[in-house]
């Protein structure tokens, strides 16, 4: 099989083709865990569990924004933090998978307007997520903690050495000094200048720390096809997940593949500016609502119209929460089955 080859403007317009005219079927399917996501958003924050743009969740690529983000849920070992993690998990995978099929092989998930399900499929979704970003990272701070130990135990001992010389102006007595003092002089000068511009990171550590950040996203960018493929793969697929997913982004392919998230990454900043411009409208109808709501209640106090018209803003805001997540979710799916073709095709 040869190795497939990757249009980034073409990965692109057929995920952007996928959400925009398939959009009625995903927020079909989408809907009930999306509700479910965000009571367990409120349930997150309701017991001091939420954090933005924080930890194990973006890890599984949960959406960023639909679902609650613990700071290190995984680590602390919460059993109510892993919990409602695992339940969150679940409910990304039950719309996720069948999208991306529908997306990859056009398999119209059922016409039912209630969808939950969770099987292997989505279990192995669930598991190619974990390896191809949470392993990456975990592996990523494994390699820097002991290489930062490794090299703060040998440069730092060589830097402390010291050596005999004779005192200034004699020949008799002899002192020790520092055998590397400009060597630390230039080191302090450079964590100093990084504190300054707000890296908190000594000079040593860099040392370490870069070389294995780029190999962290090397082996991201390698393996981010690797979800897509095993929740998209059929029986008769001529595929294997994880080479298809090396193969799709083996040599030159790598550069296209950045190039598609760049594009992607800058579709969803578009999508969330337009959100916030909407919100800013909302927020200001809201804030007529209120006033409409004073001057009603004051000319009619036994209609008490107000409960109604809050409620009503509030299901407003709640459906375009959820639109929003499912354009979102059609997105991904549409990537999701775009590169899924790639893979068909080498």
């Amino acid at each position: 099989m040869g190795k497939p080859r990757i249009s980034a403007f073409g990965v692109i317009y057929e995920s952007l083709g996928f959400a925009v005219s398939k959009f009625a079927t995903v927020l079909r399917v989408a809907w009930l865990p999306l509700v479910l996501l965000l009571v367990l958003e409120a349930v997150g924050a309701k017991l001091g569990m939420r954090s933005p743009y924080a930890g194990i969740a973006t890890s599984l690529r949960l959406d960023p924004g639909y679902t609650f983000k613990f700071v290190q849920a995984l680590l602390i070992l919460n059993p109510v933090y892993i919990g409602l993690m695992g339940v969150a998990v679940i409910l990304q995978a039950s719309y996720a998978v069948p999208l991306i099929r529908y997306a990859s092989h056009n398999i119209v998930p059922h016409h039912r307007t209630v969808h939950l399900s969770f099987g292997p499929r989505h279990l192995k979704y669930v598991l190619a997520c974990a390896v191809s970003f949470a392993g990456v990272i975990f592996g990523a701070r494994f390699l820097a903690h002991f290489g930062m130990q490794a090299m703060d135990g040998t440069v730092g001992n060589m830097l402390q050495a010291e050596h005999a010389v004779f005192a200034e102006g004699s020949l008799h007595s002899i002192e020790t000094v520092p055998t590397y003092d400009s060597v630390n002089a230039v080191l302090l000068q450079i964590d100093a200048y990084l504190m300054r511009i707000g890296i908190n990171v000594d000079t040593l550590d860099t040392v370490v720390l870069l070389p294995v950040l780029i190999l962290a996203l090397y082996a991201i960018i390698r393996l981010f096809p690797l979800p897509f493929l095993a929740a998209g793969r059929e029986p008769g697929d001529s595929y294997d997940s994880v080479r298809g997913a090396l193969r799709l982004t083996a040599g030159w392919n790598i550069f296209p593949m950045v190039l598609v998230l760049i594009l992607f990454v800058l579709i969803h900043v578009a999508f969330l500016a337009l959100l916030w411009l909407a919100f800013q409208i909302f927020s200001a109808l809201s804030i007529g609502t209120e006033t409409l709501i004073f001057s009603f209640d004051a000319m009619l106090p036994d209609w008490s119209m107000g409960p109604v018209l809050r409620g009503l803003m509030s299901v407003i805001m709640g459906m375009l929460v959820i639109g929003a997540a499912g354009f979102t979710a059609a997105l991904n799916a549409g990537l999701g089955g775009a590169l899924v073709h790639r893979a068909l095709r080498g």
